[in-house]
């Protein structure tokens, strides 16, 4: 997926990008939610006009899932904003989307009720 817009709407929205990470840093240093928080909500949101979208969930959890597995996606991130960057990035994006815990589905017995899932750990 490619950026729309011209090269400086491109660098705006790269500068913007560069603000939030910025932002994502600070929340870490600070250990503060509202912060990660609200960096996750201006990622989503320049996402969203970076790549004309009505929604970024999506883009930002693909996003999270290669900052923790591409380690030369995340050692880029790293080297530009520092050690542990795209990890904590990563995790923010999926605290604010719920997703926090991912396994495999046959890992764990586990039935679906009413739409709660129950998992059977004394199994294992």
């Amino acid at each position: 997926m490619n950026a729309k817009g011209g090269k400086n709407e491109e660098k705006q929205e790269q500068d913007e990008n560069t603000r939030i990470y910025k932002l994502f840093l600070a929340a870490k240093e600070c250990n503060n939610m509202d912060m990660e928080r609200s960096a996750v909500e201006l990622l989503a949101e320049n996402y969203k006009k970076m790549f004309a979208l009505d929604n970024a969930r999506s883009i930002l959890l693909d996003l999270s899932k290669e900052y923790l597995q591409n380690s030369k996606l995340a050692e880029v991130t790293d080297n530009q904003f520092g050690a542990g960057c795209s990890e904590y990035v990563a995790n923010a994006i999926k605290r604010y989307y719920g997703v926090i815990y991912e396994f495999p589905i046959n890992l764990f017995p586990f039935t679906i009720c009413n739409g709660y899932v129950t998992i059977y750990l004394q199994d294992i």
